[in-house]
């Protein structure tokens, strides 16, 4: 991050940041702002959660749910024993955020999840998870009136395009969503609308603006459905130097939502705290229809139409790791990513949890093999599991033409052990090598709290 423009900018939103009631914020001018991300909403929200995990009936209320989870079926292993506690911290964090968004006056557009730890403006934020939350996306949320009408801009960064983007509106308050979700879904339902980037007109200068709610129709207008609705955008990075687009959201039909103060936020996250958790902690249970240990899923097609989704589980004895073969297709994204028997995605910022079409390397049959193991194997196709024997793995495959099929995109997914060796073709590396991929994916990271160049 540019140290001057961040002092700029903590200087503006200081006397915002330092206050202890208000939810609103005034927006900041966007060429101060280092990131895409940075908004002073955004900024405000993280400040409010900090205090709010402080808060000890909300950490009581922690306690009691983690323990819940621990000494129920759905810890059916060590490592979802080991991991609870974390897993119910990072969706606290998730409800808080969009709760706060959710109590604003005007309209805003918050960052959440992301598994992986940032630390900026001085304060850290461990993380912020639902599930299966791709180090390779940029998720933001906005809480809608779905009987309003709101209009947005966006600008991409030229030179720093994702390789995708999409704006879909679902039915939903902050905390319950996805009511309508089927078992064997791949997403979570209750879909209204949905826009992609290759639905949506944008200018020379990287400029779009969408219509959201009320009449209208062609390439920019997403539809709404009375009732409460979240916005859910994604942006896609093939490449850790793509940046997220630059966005803002107006209402436009004169109506003005009540604005709520830190109190009444507290009340609501201590209400619907309960409700997230369980959501999320059950997740796994019909996603896919249910995964069976060391057995695959998929790859099955996204809710509308913007790509393919395989999921995988895996229950590993010692010496033993997982070998996935997979073909990139037609596919201008591909990714592979571990997760923790909740699907919380271990802190990626450490370990290799994930890599991505620009991150693996090809066999020398063009093919990609992932070994995905708690123990480096010397390759330089390593998805970390951070020390896990049990967990899930996804596979995506996103921007294909319309008429692509997902024939042949999966290989093979079986457990091997180590001992027996590697199978030929796989680009090996070096404990120093393994070193600077480690730094290098650090350093990557970043730039999405970063400007452009």
């Amino acid at each position: 991050m540019r140290t001057g423009t961040a002092r700029c900018l903590l200087g503006v939103l200081s006397p915002l940041l330092m206050t202890t009631t208000p939810l609103a914020a005034a927006p900041t001018a966007e060429a101060r702002r280092p990131s895409a991300l940075a908004t002073a909403e955004q900024l405000a929200a993280e400040r409010t959660l900090l205090r709010l995990v402080g808060d000890p009936q909300v950490k009581a209320l922690q306690a009691s749910l983690a323990a819940e989870l621990a000494g129920g079926p759905l810890a059916d292993s060590p490592d979802a024993k080991s991991q609870v506690h974390r897993a119910v911290r990072l969706w606290t964090n998730a409800l808080i955020l969009r709760e706060y968004t959710a109590g604003l006056a005007r309209p805003a557009i918050a960052w959440t999840p992301d598994d992986t730890p940032h630390t900026w403006f001085g304060h850290t934020i461990e993380g912020m998870a639902t599930a299966g939350d791709n180090p390779d996306h940029i998720y933001r949320y906005a809480a809608l009136d779905g009987s309003a009408r709101y209009v947005i801009d966006g600008w991409i960064a030229q030179g720093h395009r994702p390789v995708q983007f999409s704006f879909e509106s679902t039915h939903g308050t902050p905390a319950i969503f996805g009511a309508g979700r089927s078992s064997g879904s791949a997403d979570m339902g209750d879909q209204i609308g949905m826009l992609t980037d290759r639905d949506i007109e944008v200018d020379g200068d990287g400029h779009f603006r969408l219509t959201v709610g009320g009449p209208g129709g062609g390439r920019n207008h997403l539809p709404l459905s009375p009732g409460p609705v979240s916005l859910n955008v994604r942006d896609v990075f093939s490449d850790w130097n793509q940046r997220p687009i630059r966005l803002t959201i107006d209402r436009v039909d004169g109506g003005r939502a009540r604005r709520i103060g830190y109190s009444e936020l507290r009340q609501r996250v201590l209400n619907d705290l309960s409700t997230f958790v369980r959501t999320w902690s059950s997740f796994k249970v019909n996603w896919l229809g249910g995964i069976k240990p060391n057995t695959v899923v998929g790859p099955v097609g996204r809710s509308g139409g913007w790509g393919y989704i395989a999921g995988g589980r895996f229950s590993l004895a010692p010496g033993e790791a997982l070998q996935i073969t997979t073909s990139r297709g037609p596919a201008a994204y591909t990714g592979v990513q571990v997760t923790d028997p909740w699907i919380v995605a271990p802190d990626g910022s450490r370990h290799l949890t994930s890599l991505n079409i620009s991150q693996a390397k090809p066999d020398s049959d063009g093919s990609y093999t992932y070994i995905l193991s708690p123990q480096d194997p010397g390759v330089a196709n390593w998805i970390d599991s951070a020390g896990l024997r049990n967990g899930y793995v996804l596979l995506r495959w996103q921007q294909l033409p319309p008429e692509a099929t997902a024939d042949g995109l999966l290989k093979d997914y079986k457990v091997i052990r180590l001992a027996d060796g590697l199978p030929q073709g796989l680009v090996k590396v070096t404990p120093e090598q393994r070193a600077a991929q480690m730094a290098e994916h650090r350093s990557q990271y970043a730039n999405r709290l970063a400007p452009p160049d």
